[in-house]
């Protein structure tokens, strides 16, 4: 799992909506799987990276696309276009904020089995959007492996070794989940939106050698849950 942050480098809205459908492009092959491309021509770049071999296989690869803040400024007059909510990041009491690291025009949340999938989903993108995009800033996330080939059965457990997850809320509830994750049309949201969400992204930091240190009731305790079970304490 990885999320990637980059800058626009869109000279114009015609430049916005060539980037946006590349993207669409992309994704779709990528998530799809099918044979690399071939590079006729030997003098150029090859097509592709290569590093998965002749054929891309879809390995349960999701790319997510946000968009931040700052794609809603002058530049390209979507202002007006704005999710209501949609706001920068906030510093919050003890926080440590890296300005190289925070913000950006676009998001990319890319997810697979494997790491090689998520790398070379991320080359591919890059390879085919140099005029369009530039990275900002990149951190790699941590999904259990077992829980990512679960395909949702398994809860997946953090570098903590605790469950994550475990309380949120039931997606197959269609109506909890139009309340509390999808924007409606009866929101007052810009009509693009709907059907999407808001995504926040911050940096955690997990000191592990001082919890691997830490009594396991104390862990519990802190969790309020079974460090093996998942279950809540009590």
């Amino acid at each position: 799992m990885m999320l990637v942050a980059f800058d626009v480098l869109a000279a114009d809205k015609a430049d916005l909506e060539r980037l946006f459908r590349l993207l669409t492009q992309r994704i779709a092959f990528l998530t799809q799987g099918g044979p690399a491309p071939d590079t006729p021509n030997p003098r150029l770049p090859p097509m592709d990276s290569g590093i998965l071999g002749p054929w891309i296989a879809p390995d349960n690869l999701t790319i997510t696309v946000s968009v931040g803040h700052s794609l809603f400024d002058e530049r390209f007059g979507l202002a007006d276009k704005a999710p209501k909510k949609l706001q920068p990041m906030t510093r919050f009491p003890n926080d440590s904020l890296d300005a190289a690291l925070c913000h950006g025009d676009l998001l990319l949340q890319i997810c697979a089995n494997t790491q090689d999938t998520v790398i070379h989903a991320l080359r591919d993108v890059i390879k085919h959007t140099p005029d369009l995009l530039s990275v900002r800033w990149k951190r790699e996330g941590f999904i259990s492996d077992s829980a990512a080939r679960s395909k949702g059965k398994e809860t997946p457990i953090n570098l903590l070794g605790f469950k994550d997850g475990t309380a949120n809320p039931a997606s197959h509830d269609s109506a909890l989940m139009d309340k509390v994750v999808w924007v409606t049309a009866d929101q007052d949201e810009p009509a693009w939106t709907v059907g999407g969400s808001y995504q926040a992204a911050r940096i955690i930091q997990f000191h592990v050698e001082f919890w691997d240190r830490t009594p396991l009731k104390e862990q519990q305790t802190i969790f309020g849950r079974d460090k093996h079970t998942g279950a809540p304490l009590g």
